[in-house]
């Protein structure tokens, strides 16, 4: 017996010593770097350690602080919407309940609908066990409205750095109205605020307001709450690490006997090496407060140049000590940092010095503010980034199952989905597939309509894929400690999901309804007044809107395509209506009217030419060329043409719209692009386009259409 007892002395005494190692190991990388960077730390294979092992154990904090941690973390939490959302009690038939469109009807919320934030509405979900803001009968929610970051219960290292990340995010014009704007935890900008209070509620936003003016201040009040989310879930974690330690010391000291141990200094360092595994005896006493993966946030945009935001962002609302070490810095902007400006005025000079031999200048061209937003800095689309958060350090560049974020693009993580997946299919690895989604409890989804100008496909595979039932979960993960609800399956009930966008489409719709369902509801965010683009039309043009009979979605592109083949496009060759641009929102049915087109062109009916978005500069600028000079009649275009080119196409006299874009600004560009006089515009439009007819025609005009028994409706 007493060589037993030795023998778990010394195995309780190695515990307490790896902690005092990780602590040495994470100050000498940290002391690394005076600059503020870790990139040349020696020993990365240990930095890697100390900032993974495993679900973040209490690894580097010192005995002596042990007592100022826990009064710390043990401060008041009554009304905390993180251990309220987290605590509530779901059912596995509450996961596999259907939900849709005619489940959830939304209660409009007039007192937070306004025009700085947008129209609010709510919807609970629909699912029996649900714990939602509203009652059975759908009334609108009472939200709190916290003064301050601290009753919001933000913690009180990220309140203090608040006014330095989020004062560069507001306008010129919000700055100067906001008076208490740099006070340090107050809340006193409107939009801001409003945006907070719904998000801190963890309920589902799908918020459609996304404009130039508030994009930054969302991107700062979304990161905001989610360092929170996850400074949250981390100091939960080492306060209950802490406190089974103790209980694990009180056992190893007192022992069954009652006797006290002899060596005080090696049953402390044992408990503490023994505080990750099973201390109690009782099941009721081991805390839950793990998922099968560390991973808890992930945040998904479309250019490098959005996740550079971000994490500066990110790297400002850090509390000190984590800001001045950062793991990869110089890495990670040599990388994402931006690239080399060229603004209209550098194009315009370097265009006129090419052009001098010729003896002509060319106008500097113009673009609109929201495509050089959209496109400034670095745009390559194709990437993804893991970023951990330790006590002492913060690290970018980390690998996915010790990452706290997880930041990529559409086309990035959908990579590397199918590499591993075709990977494991071939037998090269024994990992999961995605298992790093599979614990994810905030999924922010930046710039959804330009995600959707990429490849929506992408967008519905990884929502599909989150909180997905592991396959084969790490082996640092602590079962003892995982919540129920993850290993019940109805973790997606408990995943809040944020999704931002500045236009209102079907797919967007679509993925609200399938993917938003935290038990906490849903906020829907609508612009408060729509009056169309219709209205930034400068020139008085005829437009003529014709309604195409259409029964069903599915039969939606075959009845557009007959009606266009036996109706529109005789009409244009009759009437030998020339210099014509045929928009065309989709690429697939851009290939059936250009096939259609060449078919044409083979009996000598029609000369046209394309412009899409796998056009090659060389084609551009044929295609340009000969249209402009009256050498082709008709030209093709697409929509993501435009969005990511946004040439002023010339010689244009007439427009036929072969549908609504889905950019309902695009509508007047292309419209402003026409001559005053002898111009037509034709649009082609079915009752299911009411989404995008609203963003073209406006609200009030567009029910007027759509509920008129007339087929064609001419405006000007």
């Amino acid at each position: 017996a007493e060589e037993e007892d030795d023998d778990e002395e010394e195995a309780l005494t190695s515990m307490s010593t790896g902690d005092d190692d990780q602590t040495d190991d994470d100050e000498g990388a940290t002391g690394a770097a005076a600059d503020g960077d870790l990139d040349d730390v020696a020993n990365e294979a240990e930095l890697e350690a100390v900032l993974g092992r495993g679900l973040m154990e209490a690894d580097d904090v010192d005995s002596d602080d042990e007592e100022a941690l826990l009064e710390e973390l043990d401060e008041s939490v009554h009304g905390d919407p993180y251990l309220t959302h987290l605590s509530a009690q779901l059912s596995v038939s509450d996961a596999t309940s259907p939900i849709g469109v005619g489940k959830r009807s939304p209660v409009s919320l007039k007192s937070l609908s306004n025009e700085t934030l947008g129209a609010v509405s709510y919807a609970a979900l629909p699912v029996p066990g649900a714990v939602a803001l509203a009652s059975k009968t759908q009334r609108a929610p009472s939200l709190p409205s916290p003064t301050s970051l601290v009753e919001a219960h933000v913690r009180q290292r990220l309140t203090k750095r608040w006014p330095v990340a989020a004062a560069p995010s507001l306008s010129t014009a919000t700055a100067a109205s906001s008076s208490k704007r740099h006070v340090i935890g107050q809340l006193s900008n409107a939009f801001e605020h409003q945006l907070f209070s719904l998000i801190n509620t963890y309920a589902d936003v799908a918020c459609c307001t996304q404009t130039l003016e508030v994009s930054a201040s969302m991107r700062a009040v979304y990161m905001l709450h989610a360092l929170n989310h996850v400074l949250k879930g981390r100091d939960m974690v080492l306060k209950n690490t802490l406190r089974q330690k103790r209980a694990a010391l009180d056992v190893a000291v007192t022992g069954t006997s009652g006797k006290k141990k002899r060596n005080t200094k090696t049953v402390t360092k044992q408990a503490s090496k023994r505080s990750g595994k099973l201390l109690l005896d009782d099941e009721e006493d081991i805390p839950r407060d793990q998922g099968f993966t560390r991973p808890k946030v992930l945040i998904v945009v479309p250019f490098r140049s959005t996740a550079y935001r971000l994490v500066e962002l990110l790297i400002k609302l850090a509390p000190k000590l984590q800001t001045e070490r950062v793991a990869n810095k110089k890495r990670f902007y040599s990388e994402f940092g931006p690239a080399p400006v060229v603004d209209d005025e550098t194009e315009a000079t370097a265009a006129a010095e090419a052009s001098q031999d010729k003896g002509r200048k060319r106008k500097p061209p113009t673009r609109p503010a929201d495509w050089k937003e959209t496109f400034a800095g670095n745009t390559d689309d194709c990437f993804t980034l893991g970023i951990s958060v330790s006590r002492k350090t913060l690290k970018l560049y980390s690998a996915f199952y010790m990452s706290d974020f997880i930041i990529a693009s559409p086309l990035g993580l959908r990579r590397l989905l199918a590499t591993r997946l075709a990977e494991k299919q071939a037998r090269k690895i024994n990992i999961g597939d995605f298992d790093y989604l599979s614990s994810i409890e905030v999924a922010i989804f930046d710039s959804v309509d330009v995600c959707q100008m990429q490849n929506w496909e992408h967008m519905e595979i990884i929502l599909e894929h989150l909180n997905v039932l592991p396959r084969n979960p790490p082996k640092s993960t602590d079962w003892a400690r995982i919540r129920h609800w993850y290993l019940e399956g109805v973790s997606k009930l408990y995943r809040q999901t944020l999704l931002f966008s500045g236009h209102q489409t079907v797919e967007f719709q679509s993925v609200v309804n399938r993917y938003c369902t935290s038990h906490a509801g849903v906020f829907r965010i609508k612009p408060f007044h729509q009056p169309g683009s219709i209205t930034n039309v400068v020139h008085r043009i005829k437009q003529v809107f014709q309604l195409i009979e259409c029964d069903s979605p599915t039969s939606m592109a075959e009845k557009r395509f007959a009606f266009f083949r036996d109706s529109v496009l005789p009409r244009l060759q009759q009437s030998t209506q020339t210099r014509t641009l045929v928009f065309v929102p989709s690429y697939f049915d851009y290939v059936r009217v250009r096939n259609l087109y060449r078919q044409k062109s083979k009996d000598f009916v029609v000369s046209f030419c394309v412009l899409s978005e796998y056009s090659s500069n060389r084609e551009v600028t044929h295609s340009r060329s000969t249209f402009f000079h009256g050498e082709k009649d008709f030209m093709l275009m697409t929509e993501r043409f435009h969005f990511f080119r946004r040439y002023r196409i010339r010689g244009v006299h007439n427009i036929v719209f072969y549908g609504l874009p889905m950019f309902a600004s695009f509508y007047s560009e292309l419209l402003n692009m026409l001559p005053e006089a002898d111009t037509n515009v034709l649009v082609l439009y079915t009752k299911f386009d009411a989404l995008a007819l609203n963003g073209v025609l406006g609200r009030d005009r567009a029910r007027k259409v759509l509920t008129s028994d007339r087929s064609t409706h001419l405006f000007c």
